[in-house]
């Protein structure tokens, strides 16, 4: 898996491309859909994913879905926000915690990780040990939990289960820099 990423929006949220052998799947267009286009290129995206519905993370979803006409997925509970959001007919893809799907030869596990609203997810490919992990988990840090559907214990029970997986897994957050998942457990251990 190849990655390329750009910042967009007011507040820099990351978003990610990620290229397997012929397709590649986008994470989180926040803003700024001209950016994105030029990051994508003439790639074919076969899938966009949300994290979670807050704006930073899928303003431009519907723009680049329609330029591309890949497919979109989100968790099954911040879908309807989403829609809302950002003017969707639909999600074609309602993901569900334990969910597994391929995009071309890459493969993710979903796991649900509420903290930061109630459907906030991470994607975890184990071939290339890679987490993309939203705004869950930062690099020494989590998310916030102080914005409607947000919840400390939640965030707290998620990062725990997050630092059940291998030290060598590379997490790629939502915003700010990346990190790995064994500079990340001493501090989770603590909360």
């Amino acid at each position: 898996m190849n990655i390329s990423f750009c910042k967009v929006g007011p507040i820099r949220t990351n978003c990610y491309l990620a290229e397997g052998k012929d397709v590649c799947m986008l994470v989180d267009p926040g803003d700024d859909a001209e950016s994105l286009l030029a990051m994508i290129g003439d790639k074919k995206v076969e899938l966009i994913v949300a994290t979670h519905f807050h704006d930073d993370h899928i303003t431009a979803m519907a723009e680049v879905a329609r330029a591309t006409g890949a497919k979109t997925a989100a968790s099954s509970i911040d879908a309807p926000l989403i829609l809302r959001s950002t003017g969707l007919d639909h999600i074609d893809m309602l993901l569900e915690d334990g969910d597994e799907f391929d995009v071309g030869d890459m493969h993710f596990q979903v796991m649900i990780t509420p903290g930061h609203t109630k459907g906030s997810m991470c994607l975890y490919c184990e071939k290339d040990a890679v987490l993309f992990s939203g705004d869950t988990l930062f690099a020494g840090t989590h998310g916030r939990t102080d914005f409607p559907g947000g919840d400390y214990g939640e965030m707290v029970a998620s990062l725990k289960r997050l630092s059940l997986l291998p030290q060598e897994t590379n997490v790629l957050p939502g915003h700010e820099g990346f990190s790995m998942m064994i500079r990340e457990y001493e501090w989770i251990e603590r909360l």
